[in-house]
């Protein structure tokens, strides 16, 4: 299952899209899109481990953690919104959400160290397992 399928959902619902500012509603529109930016964020990195540019990979690993730190922000600031206006479903997802993408992100901080000619395929292991959590 993609990270966000689930919150696909949220972009239709009108109730959800009324408790969102302009400046919100921007940000959900960019998360929709999410995923397919850090997958292909996370095989840039994976392309550059399999033809041993441990360097260039990790000079990478900023912009990315920068995206899923945007992402977690994104979910919290939308839990709240939807906890304000009482919309139960919406936060359990929302919450479910938030687990996910802190996952990942244990997963990804953790790949950091293993960017090295000796642990190779430990790299490649992680990297790929965030991908299967993005769908």
């Amino acid at each position: 299952m993609k990270l966000i399928s689930e919150l696909k959902f949220l972009g239709k619902d009108k109730q959800f899209k009324q408790c969102l500012n302009k400046k919100e509603q921007k940000e959900f529109d960019w998360y929709l899109t999410f995923d397919e930016h850090a997958h292909k964020l996370i095989k840039k990195i994976i392309d550059f481990i399999k033809t041993d540019k441990f360097g260039e990979a990790y000079s990478n690993l900023p912009e990315i953690e920068k995206v899923f730190s945007k992402e977690s922000l994104f979910l919290g600031k939308m839990r709240i919104c939807a906890k304000n206006h009482g919309m139960k479903k919406e936060e359990k997802l929302l919450i479910n959400a938030m687990r996910r993408s802190q996952k990942v992100l244990e997963i990804f901080r953790k790949t950091g160290s293993y960017l090295g000619k000796g642990k190779k395929e430990k790299a490649l292991y992680e990297f790929e397992k965030i991908l299967k959590l993005l769908g």
